[in-house]
């Protein structure tokens, strides 16, 4: 995998974890 693709997966990957940590904090509220 070149280095670019890599950090795009890494930034997609962020971004799907914290909109479910959003959604874990906001059904626990």
């Amino acid at each position: 995998l070149s280095e670019k693709l890599k950090e795009q997966t890494k930034d997609v990957g962020d971004m799907k974890f914290r909109n479910v940590s959003l959604s874990w904090f906001g059904m626990a509220e």
